[in-house]
């Protein structure tokens, strides 16, 4: 999505070329170091690793979003559906920490907020880059890198 919204406003793609793991914002490239060998130490370490990017994911999304600095109607669907995708992902981790005994205490966004995505059911997106949605035509999942293509009109 956010790959088909920068083809779509001609901005360069700020991943261009690089592999996983390599960052140009050097905050983003220690923080993927840290929990990347946080990770790795046990199953319950990894959740709870994705548990703390989604967490901060859906800050910095709210923020966006809330803060006022975005006011493109795109930008602030993308960042919808961005964060349904979050809040469902942190359901998700959350659900196997207490399958594995463990829990998830909120770092980045409010424990009522926390509370509340885990306290609901998961959420279903509203297909914002589906064909025919008027978003996006074809694959503007970063999938198929011959079919993104900004939709004409």
């Amino acid at each position: 999505t956010m790959l088909c919204l920068t083809d779509r406003y001609g901005i360069p793609d700020p991943v261009g070329d690089n592999v996983p793991g390599e960052f140009v914002n050097q905050q983003l490239a220690q923080l993927y170091t840290d929990l990347t060998a946080k990770g790795t130490a046990s199953l319950t370490a990894a959740m709870e690793v994705g548990a703390i990017i989604e967490d901060l994911d859906i800050a910095d999304l709210i923020q966006l979003t809330n803060g006022g600095s975005v006011d493109n109607a795109d930008l602030l669907a993308a960042f919808g559906e961005l964060t349904k995708g979050s809040r469902n992902h942190m359901r998700a981790f959350v659900k196997q920490l207490t399958i594995l005994g463990s829990s998830y205490v909120p770092q980045f966004i409010t424990e009522e907020y926390f509370t509340n995505i885990i306290s609901t059911d998961q959420e279903r997106g509203d297909g914002i880059c589906a064909e025919g949605s008027g978003f996006c035509q074809g694959d503007c999942t970063g999938g198929g890198q011959g079919n993104r293509q900004q939709k004409k009109g």
